[in-house]
């Protein structure tokens, strides 16, 4: 990783980290960043490819404000086969006393799909169950507990509320769980939300899965 700290006032605190992941002959397919264990969104970094005599060098610059106290950050390389390399750190110290972190959390279940061939047993109260835990968890601050159960669960609805929990703040915990059906695209999965249209059969492929997500 390469540093290149902010300059003065309100952005003496923004740095600018350069992560550089080098093809040792399994691809360069993605490259992360961590802070305090927390995966950076990649929301305004920047990517570029350069070409080397052993391949492609893969280089993503992020903005970063840092927060009071230490920032671990650790910068990982993921090849074409999707394993993630052993985490590069470096702890950069800000000044000021760190606040306490808060949990942001979203729980979606859904027994009961517009297209009815779908109808789950277990998938709501799964999700109830986990919003329950949730709440009830003592070592962080509850700022947000939102649920969205069967006919609530529409896609507007969830991308509304993922939209809400990016604004939380980097000191906070964000959790989603999803419990009811997915489709497999490809490598990606895709949650399936109430409201998919019930004049088409469901692909072979269409499974129940439960997604926990930590941002």
């Amino acid at each position: 990783m390469r540093i290149v700290p902010g300059r003065d006032g309100e952005r003496a605190r923004q740095v600018k980290v350069e992560v550089v992941a080098d093809d040792r002959g399994g691809g360069v397919a993605e490259v992360r960043l961590y802070r305090n264990g927390k995966l950076m969104a990649d929301d305004g970094a920047q990517s570029r490819q350069e070409e080397t005599n052993g391949g492609v060098r893969l280089i993503k610059e992020y903005a970063i404000d840092l927060q009071a106290g230490p920032n671990v950050l650790a910068a990982t390389a993921l090849n074409t086969d999707k394993v993630e390399s052993a985490p590069q750190l470096l702890t950069l110290e800000a000044p000021g006393v760190p606040e306490a972190g808060r949990l942001h959390f979203l729980t979606v279940g859904i027994n009961a799909y517009r297209h009815t061939a779908l109808n789950l047993a277990y998938a709501r109260p799964d999700a109830v169950s986990v919003h329950a835990f949730l709440a009830g968890d003592t070592q962080w601050p509850v700022a947000d507990a939102i649920q969205k159960l069967d006919d609530a669960a529409t896609r507007a609805n969830i991308l509304d509320v993922l939209h809400q929990l990016r604004a939380a703040p980097a000191e906070d915990v964000v959790v989603v769980y999803m419990a009811g059906h997915g489709i497999s695209i490809g490598s990606e999965w895709y949650y399936i939300p109430h409201t998919r249209s019930k004049d088409r059969s469901p692909p072979p492929r269409w499974r129940r899965r439960r997604c926990r997500h930590r941002n």
